[in-house]
């Protein structure tokens, strides 16, 4: 009990378990890493990053466009609301046709 015992008050996790418990892709916690957005510690042969900072990455990666992308609108699409302005490939291409014939 003498020993002076140091706790880590949120250790960091592996970029695995970031991705599993923020449900983001690796790939994506690496991306941010590469572009400052988080930090990611190497230990040995294992990559280490605070939970708090990928939480806070997806949540704000989470929030919708100002302009409504069509990005925003097939994420909405993905997650099961199928409302009637999701557009698809081939009314963006007919869209794109029409568009070129005038």
């Amino acid at each position: 009990m003498g020993e002076d015992r140091h706790l880590i008050r949120r250790p960091p996790v592996t970029v695995e378990a970031a991705a599993v418990l923020t449900k983001v892709e690796v790939g994506t916690i690496y991306e941010w890493a590469r572009r400052g957005v988080i930090h990611i510690e190497a230990r040995g042969h294992t990559s280490m990053v605070q939970l708090a900072e990928v939480e806070k990455a997806a949540a704000s990666r989470a929030r919708p466009s100002r302009r409504g992308t069509l990005r925003d609108r097939l994420k909405d699409a993905e997650d099961g609301d199928r409302s009637a302005d999701v557009v698809n490939i081939a009314d963006l291409q007919e869209l794109a046709r029409n568009r070129d014939a005038r």
